[in-house]
């Protein structure tokens, strides 16, 4: 039986309009409704183990000449707008996107700035760019075949790759090199080494998508992928916080019509011996939800399919600044056995808050600290009051301290989440988990503490045990029984608790 003939019932009705048929279209709308057909075309196996290479060459061929057809239909339609402009103070959503581009068809989809190392030697470096944004965006889609679970891998990868070497060393004029990585769930990892003066060695992340079809959620869940996700990268980078997420610098979105969307970042070689630093107190606006422990390296999110906006109220960059700046003048240190928190204004930040306090509009101001009493519930409620008076009865108060249980012992899935990542744990099962209990042990490794969580049979925290290795013995520091903890039911706990498992 002929492979196609397991395709969908469109499929094969499209593929009887390839190439004569398709060239007859002449208006977008026409052309949108095969594009939606197409993308639905499924190239997951049947039991969602692999990729099917067949058909992502067979929606790469389709795309390429629907894309070559919306050219002819765009030529003398001048409708296009500054997509970086737009891309860099909104967060959009899928359909909010491809609105954009159906409407300004002449939209131009990259994004961001070469490294400099591309252009160091080169004239004309807005050509030589261009070239170079169009060089990714077609190896996107050489380049987008599953070479884990196929042959294609053993021969095919390392032609293109040194296809893609040459044509990127005739461009830029530099000695480089790329290698295939890994794949993810969505697509293809490539290191790209350029070198540089003094055989100084710059190195890349190029990632690329697979032509996926979301339409079988019960066999794999798939997110953002290209349509999205280089829009993700140039946000965070322009948004985020500083150190938050590995750099970004160019790539291309993908569209309705086009799926040659790729993105370009730092390279990051994983420190075995890396710690991750004490932070101080701060609030994101915006964080990857995605939380597998490859997706974060040396500390920086490096994958931005999971992006989501935590705090919404930080949209407006003033706001975001006055929190920042509130809180830079806070401390939160854990005392000797990381059990609670001691919170204080110290007395070189008092006149620092107060001439803030002074310049700064006043409707900002009292919003920002809504916004953190809102979001840092933990925060004592003498520094809130504080903070609300501080334009008037600033003297009252020298140094204020307070001393709160902290969210290191947690009752809340979202704030052992981030403790997690946090405090760099390890976690590993316990081994006296019975039947209708089962227990984790979270090491943590910058303090030596651990801590016991044991969870009832329906996944509620019914005790946490702290202990400490004193004197090469386990002794137990702080032990909270059922009717001092706040329970709650979650059926994804154990699987948060297990996820970065070892």
């Amino acid at each position: 039986m002929c492979w196609q003939n397991k395709l969908p019932a469109y499929f094969v009705e499209i593929s009887i309009l390839l190439v004569s048929e398709i060239k007859k279209i002449d208006n977008l709308e026409e052309l949108l409704l095969i594009c939606k057909n197409i993308n639905g075309i499924d190239v997951l196996s049947e039991n969602a183990d692999f990729f099917m290479n067949d058909k992502i060459l067979l929606k790469n061929s389709l795309y390429s000449l629907i894309s070559a057809q919306k050219q002819k239909i765009c030529k003398n339609n001048c409708k296009k707008i500054n997509l970086k402009k737009v891309l860099k103070n909104k967060l959009l959503t899928r359909s909010e996107l491809f609105s954009i581009l159906i409407e300004n068809p002449n939209t131009n989809r990259n994004i961001g700035n070469l490294p400099k190392i591309f252009l160091e030697s080169i004239e004309n470096k807005k050509e030589c760019s261009n070239a170079v944004f169009d060089l990714f965006a077609r190896y996107s889609q050489i380049l987008n075949y599953d070479y884990i679970h196929n042959d294609i891998g053993n021969v095919e990868i390392p032609i293109y790759t040194k296809e893609f070497e040459v044509e990127l060393k005739k461009l830029i004029k530099k000695s480089v090199r790329i290698e295939f990585v890994g794949s993810g769930c969505n697509g293809n990892g490539f290191k790209i080494t350029v070198i540089g003066k003094n055989d100084i060695k710059y190195n890349y992340f190029y990632k690329n998508f697979y032509q996926i079809a979301i339409i079988r959620k019960d066999k794999r869940e798939f997110r953002h992928g290209g349509d999205l996700e280089a829009m993700f990268a140039y946000y965070a980078n322009k948004n985020g916080r500083k150190k938050q997420f590995v750099k970004f610098y160019m790539g291309r979105i993908a569209s309705p019509f086009e799926k040659d969307a790729f993105l370009l970042t730092d390279y990051l070689e994983v420190k075995p011996d890396f710690v991750m630093q004490k932070q101080p107190l701060f609030l994101d606006y915006i964080y990857s939800e995605d939380k597998r422990i490859d997706n974060t390296i040396n500390g920086k999110t490096v994958d931005f399919g999971g992006l989501v906006e935590y705090i919404p109220e930080l949209r407006d960059k003033n706001l975001r600044r006055t929190v920042r700046i509130i809180l830079q003048c806070i401390s939160r240190i854990a005392d000797e056995n990381n059990i609670r928190y001691i919170w204080e204004i110290k007395n070189n930040n008092l006149s620092i808050l107060k001439d803030y306090a002074k310049k700064c509009d006043k409707n900002i101001y009292k919003k920002s600290v809504c916004i953190i009493k809102k979001y840092i519930p933990t925060l004592p409620k003498e520094i809130i009051n504080y903070l609300n008076n501080i334009k008037v009865n600033s003297k009252n108060i020298s140094i204020i301290k307070q001393i709160e249980t902290s969210d290191i012992i947690t009752k809340h899935t979202k704030t052992l989440k981030n403790n997690i990542k946090y405090l760099q744990l390890r976690i590993i099962a316990s081994n006296n988990a019975s039947k209708d209990m089962f227990g984790y042990i979270i090491l943590d490794l910058f303090q030596g503490r651990q801590a016991v969580y044991i969870l009832d049979k329906d996944n509620n925290i019914t005790r946490i045990r702290i202990e400490r290795k004193i004197d090469n013995k386990i002794k137990t520091i702080l032990e909270l029984q059922d009717s001092q903890i706040e329970t709650y039911t979650n059926s994804n706990i154990t699987e948060l608790l297990c996820e970065n498992e070892d």
